[in-house]
């Protein structure tokens, strides 16, 4: 059987990579879409647990899309328009979700699962927050990494528990309140 220190190692040194290649087809999807949308002025913004080096091998990535400087109702509906007409070229199975609290768009680039959000720029900001203590509390990574295999093999992920969120915003409360670094 492995150890937990071994299980953390492994996790450590293959989430630099993951995280890199995150960020390198990140890049590759934003230099894409501004080249074929050059018409319109927009940001995307990674957020997630591929920036607070907490992502494995299954996770995600989690974009948030500023297109706040895009000036009418008009032009926004048609840079989404053309927006989904190309990502469907990497992906024939684009999934969208609008409700009035959020818009989601999902969808595979490469070998990457992307959901991009459009509405509501907190997650991104919560992200922000989750990433800067991971960078002051050296255990929070590890530690976080953990909880999210044993959420995962425990099955705790279904509707009625947490999201990973969720835990990562207890386990800095944990960590700040219970076991506070001196």
């Amino acid at each position: 059987t492995l150890s937990y220190t071994t299980l953390f190692r492994s996790s450590v040194i293959s989430n630099y990579s993951i995280n890199e290649n995150f960020k390198n087809v990140f890049h590759s999807l934003d230099l894409y879409l501004h080249k074929k949308l050059f018409n319109y002025n927009f940001k995307l913004y990674p957020y997630g647990s591929s920036t607070e080096f907490l992502s494995d091998k299954d996770s995600d990535i989690d974009i948030f899309l500023d297109i706040s400087q895009i000036e009418t109702n008009e032009q926004k509906e048609k840079f989404l328009y053309n927006l989904l007409h190309f990502l469907k070229k990497f992906d024939k199975h684009v999934n969208t979700t609008i409700s009035t609290r959020v818009c989601v768009i999902t969808f595979k680039y490469y070998s990457f699962n992307f959901d991009m959000s459009i509405v509501g720029f907190c997650p991104y900001l919560h992200s922000v927050l989750i990433r800067e203590y991971s960078l002051i509390d050296p255990r929070f990574p590890m530690v976080g990494l953990a909880i999210k295999y044993l959420k995962d093999i425990l099955y705790l992920d279904k509707e009625y528990f947490l999201n990973s969120f969720s835990w990562m915003n207890l386990l800095v409360n944990f960590l700040q309140d219970i076991i506070a670094l001196d």
